[in-house]
Formats: structure tokens, C-alpha cells, sequence
């Protein structure tokens, strides 16, 4: 994990950044702790905020507690799976972007995931690339909704 200490000065904590600002607040909802700190680490380093949820509930929790950019989830969770917990994002009417983020290999995933609100799927592993292209496509996604609601 990066130190926040260890980032260059003009990228600044997801809690200040402006709304056109590439700096993100995310939630990444993942029960393996070793694959956790590893996105974690891409996604600090790509600038962004990161509060890690090892389960379901605690996504939930930290969605009723905190405003988030967009949420990375993972299928295989304990207890709630992936594709509940972003049905029960979605009627609880979080509108953030979801991106399914999982080791599944079966065709039924992708579509399951889209099908229960995710906005996006990538397989496991991932590079910081792969992340941030995410990231922009559906932060960019996200804006033109607001946008749209206005």
C-alpha cells in the first residue's frame, strides 16, 4: 500500500478533489485480504481514495456512511455475493458506477452482473491500467448522468 505521504503534491485526497478532477473516491468490496491490498495498492497509486469492505454488509454500511465515485465488487463474497449485494445497492438507490471486479471464468457472470445493476466487468488479475480505464469510462459515464439530471 502507498504511503499518502508518497504521492506527488498535484494529486490531491478524493475528499478534496474537484468534480472534473481524476482523483476518485472508492469503495472495493473484496474478501481476500491479499488481492485487496494489491488493487488497493494500483488504485492509491493511480491517486484515487480507497476504503476497502470485506463483505457485503460492510459495503453497505459504508454506503449509508460515506459519498463514493464508484465501487469496485468482487462476485465470490461471503454471505451476500456480488451480484445481491449490487441489487441491494441499487434498490437502496445508489446510483454510483458499479464494476464487477472477479476470477470467474464462466460465461453467466458478465451478464448476470449487468443484469443486477453493474455498470461494468473486469476479470481478475488487473493492471493499474485496466484500472484506470475503467475508472474513466465510467466516472465519465457517471458525470453525464448528473449531468443529464439537472
Amino acid at each position: 500500500v502507498l504511503d499518502a505521504g508518497a504521492l506527488p503534491d498535484d494529486v490531491a485526497p478524493a475528499s478534496s478533489a474537484m468534480p472534473d478532477s481524476p482523483s476518485h473516491r472508492i469503495l472495493l468490496v473484496e474478501d481476500d485480504a491479499t488481492v485487496a491490498e494489491v488493487v488497493r495498492g494500483l488504485l492509491e497509486a493511480l491517486g484515487h481514495a480507497v476504503v476497502h469492505a470485506g463483505n457485503g454488509l460492510a459495503a453497505l454500511t459504508e454506503l449509508d456512511l460515506h459519498p463514493f465515485d464508484l465501487a469496485f465488487l468482487d462476485l465470490d463474497l461471503p454471505g451476500i455475493n456480488g451480484i445481491d449485494l449490487a441489487r441491494l445497492i441499487r434498490a437502496r438507490a445508489h446510483t454510483l458506477p458499479l464494476i464487477a471486479l472477479t476470477a470467474r471464468v464462466d460465461p453467466q457472470a458478465e451478464p448476470m452482473a449487468l443484469a443486477a445493476g453493474m455498470d461494468g466487468f473486469l476479470r481478475k488479475p488487473v493492471t493499474g491500467a485496466i484500472l484506470a480505464a475503467a475508472i474513466a469510462s465510467h466516472a465519465k459515464q457517471d458525470s453525464d448522468r448528473s449531468n443529464e439530471l439537472e
